[in-house]
């Protein structure tokens, strides 16, 4: 008797765990028959290599491909990862790229994420050359482009107060208050390094 209840309970228990494995199997095959979401949080750094591009992992994706051009919703490249990440090589500097990423599995691809704007370029020569750029940008109302111009203006120059004194002006025009203040107090702070720096 004690052995027959021993071989009832251990059918028992093998049936729940098929039970548990196939409802596993079921979620998964579910997920993986949706297309995938669209993927968020891309970031774009720029370095002597090229532009690494990074993004949030979306649930059912098995790849993701990254899209760029010099041209909004133009794109001339593509390249595929598994990934979260992928650099992007041999780009021309000076140029403003346009990059966005899709996820995809077996069922189908995702729309393009935002599209992010950034400018390839790792020559401090050039600062200046992107901050007029980015100041023209901004009066015809190009936000996007002249973000992408006057965040190259500071990262080649550091010290250029008139590159933070334009991105203050440029959150301004885009209701960012709070970073118009700390753009406008670091631009503060390198003039008066510097005003310092030339006393006798």
């Amino acid at each position: 008797m004690k052995r027959g209840i021993n071989v009832w309970l251990a059918a028992v228990f093998v049936m729940a765990v098929v039970g548990l494995s196939s409802c596993g199997s079921q979620k998964d095959a579910a997920t993986f028959r949706k297309v995938p979401g669209v993927p968020a949080g891309i970031d774009v750094k720029v370095d002597e290599r090229g532009l690494l591009v990074s993004w949030q992992p979306v649930s059912g994706a098995t790849q993701y491909n990254v899209f760029w051009g010099l041209e909004k919703g133009e794109y001339k490249g593509m390249m595929s990862s598994k990934d979260c990440s992928l650099f992007l090589r041999a780009l021309a500097k000076g140029e403003l790229y346009n990059v966005a990423v899709t996820a995809l599995n077996q069922t189908g691809e995702s729309d393009y994420s935002k599209e992010q704007v950034v400018v390839y370029d790792d020559e401090p020569g050039n600062a200046k050359r992107h901050l007029a750029r980015g100041n023209e940008l901004m009066r015809y109302g190009s936000f996007n482009e002249s973000f992408a111009y006057l965040n190259a203006a500071i990262r080649l120059g550091a010290n250029n107060a008139e590159a933070f004194k334009s991105r203050g002006m440029l959150y301004e025009k885009m209701n960012l208050p709070e970073l118009a203040r700390k753009d406008f107090t670091m631009a503060d702070v390198i003039m008066r390094k510097k005003r310092i720096s030339l006393r006798p």
